[in-house]
């Protein structure tokens, strides 16, 4: 198990004080979330995480309401982040439909300037580098930028279902 460990003098620095929601679903302070969602990124693996939050002593007792709070705060976090990671899949399909059809268009029509030199190659090349480049940022959604995605809502269900304790520190 990874432990994160994040140290508060009250429990008001946890939580967005912008947030209206009562106690147990209040959103987290942005600098604590992405503080959180750093150490959950860099732990290792997939193994399960213990947040420590150490508290002054008379907190202690509040544990049940942070885990609350920490755990609903990032469940959202991943459910927003799994629906765009569907709303995302559906544009690179579309992305690397619509890059193979500029590509084999652009291969064709190299075809129509086979005969000749000077302009006519100058128009080959320049369709031949047109239709590659029509692939590049859909093959760099698919190849890369989904690895990135996976990471960061990999995190996110870590803290959703991480382990809260509440300690005198």
């Amino acid at each position: 198990m990874a432990d994160i460990e994040i140290r508060l003098e009250r429990l008001e620095q946890l939580y967005d004080l912008l947030d209206p929601a009562p106690f147990r679903d209040k959103a987290l302070d942005r600098a604590a979330e992405a503080y959180l969602l750093e150490c959950a990124e860099d732990a290792p693996g997939d193994e399960p995480l213990r947040l420590r939050v150490c508290v002054p002593p008379a907190l202690v007792a509040r544990e049940a309401e942070v885990a609350g709070a920490v755990h609903a705060h990032f469940e959202w976090l991943w459910a927003r982040a799994d629906k765009r990671r569907a709303a995302r899949a559906r544009m690179h399909r579309f992305a690397m439909l619509l890059g193979v059809v500029v590509l084999l268009a652009a291969l064709g029509l190299r075809g129509l300037f086979a005969e000749g030199g000077g302009i006519a190659e100058v128009l080959r090349e320049g369709l031949l580098i047109l239709g590659w480049v029509a692939l590049w940022r859909p093959v760099e959604w698919v190849l890369f930028d989904t690895w990135e995605h996976r990471q960061r809502r990999s995190a996110l269900k870590r803290l959703a279902t991480a382990e809260v304790r509440l300690v005198d520190g």
